[in-house]
């Protein structure tokens, strides 16, 4: 299978899938309300940056990306 292959199946998939979700019977709705509250954390992993200029040596990074969680807007 080679990569060219796949990523067009999960194309695919990616738009065929939510049209079925819409498809299936509605027996399992719930009837009432609900109230669901996620929390969550952000770690970003440090990782490596290459920036390739023409005319000037290649810059070889380590890029820290930084999170502002409880900062507009809060998803």
């Amino acid at each position: 299978m080679t990569c060219t292959f796949l990523l067009g199946t999960m194309r695919k998939a990616f738009f065929i899938v939510p049209f079925l979700v819409f498809l299936l019977p509605d027996s399992q709705a719930q009837s009432g309300w609900s109230f669901e509250l996620h929390g969550g954390e952000v770690f970003n992993v440090p990782m490596p940056l290459t920036i390739n200029q023409h005319g000037y040596p290649d810059l070889k990074l380590t890029a820290r990306y930084q999170t502002d969680a409880l900062t507009l807007p809060v998803y």
